[in-house]
């Protein structure tokens, strides 16, 4: 193992510090490892793990003390191995008394069942699924940002040697992209949305997810596909802006045979889905000019969307309303929905 390369102490660590992460002793390599996969994604986070980074001859407790009191967030890793460790519950209750946000981070693969309280009275993060969740929650309240990991609204280049059907996984405004993987909120349920490299997944309908936060998106198009997975069933909303100064949600789900503002709430217009393939990935095509006389004004802008149901979500699209939708791989089908003339 690298020797750590942070060994601040004293009025040193009051002033660099930014998290703490608290370990048992038998999970020390896999979270050093952690630490330096954080510090990379983001640049010139500071970072104490407990026991790992104290500097030879200093007083260890008085070095955990310092870097506890100075951290702004306190991360607790749980293991199989370790999670009925006595120092856990030590270091953590001594977070909690001092008022730090305290994250717990699961390794190899332990159930959020199983972290006792009161760390199971917050959302537990998987290292092994949900490491762009990790980044994304410190990157928020150290106010650091990750030049990989773009927080909502932030445009990211698309690399040139993509093809025209855009690839790699995100939000794409014309040719322009946001980052899919941060930038989401939750605004139902108590679940927790689940971001692997390629796509974003939601369990079921109980847990509701929005991007970005407060619906600033303001994307000009004529047409929005979205690339989907279903598990279960799909929900997807895109919240839009209507020339008229209306503000309604086109609510795409496989749940429906009726069109239009047929239920509640009375901002939602119903998009029956139907024919999608389960388990496999379909690019769904909304084409806003046929939508026009039904919502009595053309679609000015896409503001943001959301997601519930259990199904997986890659891409989202926004463009001219003529623009092609072609599958990304060989067996995926595409679907132009159109509303009924």
């Amino acid at each position: 193992m690298a020797p750590p390369t942070n060994l601040y102490s004293g009025a040193e660590a009051r002033l660099l510090m930014h998290v703490f992460m608290s370990h048992a002793v038998e999970d020390a390599d896999e979270v050093n490892r952690l630490a330096d996969h954080l510090r990379s994604r983001l640049p010139g986070l500071t970072i104490y793990v407990s026991g790992s980074e104290i500097a030879p001859g200093a007083d260890w407790w008085q070095s955990i003390q310092e870097n506890l009191r100075s951290a702004q967030v306190v991360v607790v890793a749980f293991s199989r191995r370790s999670v009925s460790r006595p120092w856990l519950f030590f270091e953590g209750g001594a977070a909690w008394a001092l008022g730090k946000p305290v994250i717990p981070v699961l390794l190899d693969g332990l159930s959020p069942d199983s972290i006792p309280p009161p760390f199971s009275f917050n959302m537990a993060i998987s290292c092994e699924t949900d490491a762009g969740v990790l980044i994304a929650a410190l990157s928020e309240a150290t106010g650091i940002a990750s030049p990989t990991f773009a927080t909502a609204g932030t445009v990211v280049a698309v690399e040139q040697n993509r093809g025209p059907e855009q690839s790699e996984a995100g939000v794409y405004l014309g040719d322009r992209r946001l980052a899919l993987d941060v930038g989401w909120v939750r605004y139902a349920g108590s679940g927790q949305l689940q971001i692997a490299r390629r796509y974003v997944a939601a369990a079921s309908y109980d847990e509701g997810y929005r991007f970005p936060p407060s619906d600033t998106l303001d994307a000009r198009a004529g047409a929005v596909g979205f690339r989907v997975m279903p598990v279960d069933d799909v929900h997807f909303y895109l919240a839009c802006t209507l020339t008229d100064g209306r503000a309604i949600k086109l609510y795409v789900s496989t749940n429906f045979g009726q069109w239009g503002f047929s239920g509640t709430p009375l901002d939602e217009f119903r998009v029956p889905l139907t024919g999608v393939v389960r388990r496999k990935w379909n690019v769904v095509v909304l084409r806003f000019p046929s939508f026009e006389t039904a919502l009595d004004s053309p679609i000015r802008s896409v503001d943001g969307f959301r997601i519930r149901g259990g199904m997986r979500l890659s891409h989202v699209w926004c463009r001219t309303s003529r623009a092609s939708f072609a599958p990304l791989n060989p067996g995926e089908q595409t679907m132009d929905i159109n509303y009924p003339s």
